[in-house]
């Protein structure tokens, strides 16, 4: 007899209900945001110049050793985020029309970070990858895994 496979469902909706309820501003800082973006898409906001880089920490937590991805895995993800905020992805004509119009480049770009929170150099080439073994199975804003990860403990 096959067994239906467990579903996951992302977190996201959860944890931002979870960052209402605890920070009080957070929802007025979420309105002010969306905002200030209708006011940049009317053309009432001056936008920057050149391509913003954003400096990442890429959590990797994982269950076994076959989910802990290799960091050739997550430079490669870093590579298509930066061709899908750039709008040069080679499937770009794959876009549904209904959201043709709204293709653009962002101008922004990500890079694994080079420094660690206290702003000590990593390895030329390594990046930050925060790695963390976990025997949960969920995530909740009660019980995050990666949210252990602090400074460069459990880091490659």
């Amino acid at each position: 007899m096959a067994t239906t496979p467990t579903r996951r469902a992302c977190g996201s909706l959860q944890a931002h209900f979870g960052l209402v309820e605890r920070y009080p501003a957070f929802k007025s800082n979420q309105a002010k945001i969306h905002d200030f973006t209708r006011r940049c898409i009317r053309g009432e906001v001056a936008t920057r110049e050149g391509i913003t880089l954003i400096p990442v920490v890429v959590h990797v937590v994982h269950g076994t050793d076959a989910e802990n991805i290799s960091d050739d895995q997550v430079r490669s993800q870093i590579t298509t985020l930066n061709e899908d905020f750039r709008a040069t992805n080679a499937d770009l004509s794959r876009v549904p029309e209904p959201f043709l119009d709204r293709i653009a480049d962002a101008r922004i770009e990500f890079e694994l970070a080079s420094r660690t929170a206290n702003r000590r150099r990593v390895s030329p080439g390594r990046g930050r990858i925060a790695r963390r073994s976990t025997t949960s199975t969920t995530t909740s804003r009660r019980r995050n895994p990666a949210a252990s990860i602090r400074g460069t403990r459990g880091t490659t």
